[in-house]
């Protein structure tokens, strides 16, 4: 299969919101009670248990009758099934396979669609509906997210505690239809617009990793660094997110020379 480099840029655009979204996280209350664990890598340790698994069942999901199937059902029921199926297998997750744990139903529907990826990516039956059904994917999701306003803003505020599971399963179904869309429609229209190469895509792709793993510390160091400055909430949240980008760049710089860091850091033992 030939590179698709709209998912080189995808990686990069959500690395680029995920900053910002860390740096907005400093300014809430929910901080200061942060994992401190292992911080933001928590990602990179459950993508490795992910992997793991994916390796030993990967004989199976590549047996010809497994992928025969896939296929069958991508060419006869094309966009229904990447729109239903996975819905279907994330609700029974959340609802089903561990209804009292949060952090539970995070891991399994994370899981589900890692699995989600490792089908579809490879298999042009399903790339050609996403691509073809964009827009169609745009407007469900545009209207599953106002279906979730009007939940919150009117049937949530008023229901009774008879009825807390009926509307926790809507909720929930809500949440995954309104998730699982906005994916479709970041496939879509990343494949319709962004599956070309360039030589900037080529560098920032580069970064990412290495950018990843330093970020959140470089941006907590910096926002404490900064906070004696009194310089205000909007000045503040720039200076932190410049600061964090540059050091992760020029970070990357350093790295990329060092060949023994390379790995360490994901950052490919070819040349530049």
């Amino acid at each position: 299969m030939e590179r698709r480099y709209d998912f080189d840029w995808l990686r990069v655009f959500a690395f680029a919101v995920l900053i910002f979204y860390h740096v907005g996280m400093l300014y809430v209350e929910m901080t200061a009670k942060g994992d401190l664990d292992v911080n933001h890598l928590w990602y990179l340790r459950e993508l490795w248990c992910f992997s793991l698994i994916l390796l030993f069942i990967h004989p199976i999901l590549s047996v010809a009758k497994i992928n025969n199937i896939f296929d069958l059902i991508g060419h006869h029921f094309g966009f229904s099934a990447i729109l239903i199926l996975p819905n279907i297998f994330l609700s029974v997750s959340a609802l089903s396979i561990f209804p009292e744990a949060a952090e539970g139903i995070r891991i399994a529907r994370g899981f589900i669609l890692f699995l989600l990826g490792y089908v579809v990516w490879q298999r042009e039956s399903c790339w050609q509906p996403i691509l073809k059904y964009r827009r169609c994917s745009l407007g469900l999701a545009l209207t599953s997210y106002v279906g979730l306003l009007w939940y919150y803003h009117t049937i949530l505020s008023s229901h009774t505690e008879l009825l807390d599971a009926i509307y926790e399963g809507i909720e929930t179904s809500l949440l995954l239809v309104n998730r699982w869309v906005w994916v479709l429609v970041i496939l879509g229209y990343g494949y319709a617009y962004l599956n070309k190469p360039s030589s900037v895509l080529r560098y920032l792709s580069r970064a990412v990793y290495p950018s990843y793993l330093l970020h959140q510390s470089v941006l907590i160091v910096a926002a404490f660094s900064l906070s004696s400055l009194m310089l205000g909430f909007f000045l503040e949240i720039f200076w932190v997110s410049v600061i964090t980008i540059i050091f992760c760049l020029v970070s990357y710089e350093v790295f990329k020379r060092i060949t023994i860091i390379r790995p360490l850091v994901g950052i490919s033992l070819s040349k530049f």
